[in-house]
């Protein structure tokens, strides 16, 4: 009888670790399920939520707002002089200014707002909730809000560092009907803000829509007119002003595009900058310019 309550003591003891240790494993890869999830649509350096996430969760704003016939807005942010610490400080510093400015931004939306990195120095954020003639005052605010807690002093590994952002916004419906035009139309007010001196905040209109797609026509041929031979050099002499010798010339590049005609620098410089072009362009300047002297 001894025995026979010994085994069934066993017996239960060992169903009871066996149900513990199914348990545990289960909670463990419950635990792993949700950490592969969170990894997956959130953004590994600043733990917002990455694009495939905020795309969804935009998608799931219009549906809303298509039931119940309401608007929304959505802030594109770019870093003004990112690379510029990047190239400076390093890639380890330009991580972490990323991950203040997150936290910035965050500390600057309200609870119902979502804040997303899109990658390298863009994040957006969705403004839900906001309605008529109160929408652009609220954007406004939330928007001016971040430009100036972006602005404030950031100390990073010991140095101080100034930065400035330049937003977009763009709305629904009014300025696109589908997640990609509205993030694409919040984009290209962004580079309105930074053209007009970044630091500043742009909405998207009709006109931003022209000069944003004369930009990206300019862009796209841009990157052939070197190849094209579409460039030529203008010099400028310069004066000796007592004699009025000739002492010197200045170099001026000009762009004879195949439809447009002359463009003048201050139209494609700015664009050959943002894109890096500037850097090839600048070496055919320079040996255009030393090889014409010569001749």
């Amino acid at each position: 009888m001894g025995a026979l309550l010994i085994i069934l003591v066993t017996v239960v003891l060992f169903t009871i670790a066996i149900k513990r240790a199914f348990s545990a494993m289960e909670y463990a890869l419950d635990e792993r399920t949700r950490q592969i999830e969170f990894m997956a649509l959130h953004d590994d350096l600043t733990q917002l939520p990455n694009r495939a996430m905020f795309c969804k969760m935009v998608q799931q704003q219009i549906r809303e707002c298509k039931r119940y016939q309401r608007i929304f807005s959505m802030l594109f942010i770019d870093l003004d002089g990112f690379k510029a610490v990047n190239d400076n400080l390093g890639h380890d510093a330009g991580d972490e200014l990323l991950k203040q400015v997150a936290k910035r931004i965050n500390t600057s939306i309200r609870d119902s707002d979502i804040a997303s990195r899109l990658g390298g120095d863009e994040f957006v954020v969705l403004l839900p909730e906001v309605s008529g003639v109160e929408e652009h005052k609220h954007v406004d605010v939330i928007a001016g809000r971040i430009l100036n807690t972006i602005a404030e002093a950031f100390e990073i590994n010991g140095q101080v560092i100034h930065i400035t952002a330049s937003i977009g916004i763009s709305c629904y419906p009014e300025h696109g009907d589908n997640e990609d035009e509205l993030t694409k139309h919040a984009d290209a007010a962004m580079y309105a803000a930074k053209e007009s001196g970044k630091n500043s905040i742009q909405r998207y209109s009709a006109e931003l829509h022209r000069q944003s797609f004369e930009r990206r026509v300019l862009e796209a041929d841009l990157n052939n007119a070197l190849h094209n031979h579409e460039f030529e050099m203008f010099y400028q002499a310069k004066l000796d002003s007592q004699s009025v010798e000739v002492i010197g010339m200045e170099a001026l590049i000009r762009w004879h595009h195949p439809n447009l005609g002359l463009v003048e620098p201050n139209d494609f410089i700015g664009i050959a900058e943002d894109t890096g072009l500037i850097i090839p362009i600048g070496k055919w300047v320079m040996e255009t310019a030393c090889r014409q002297n010569m001749q």
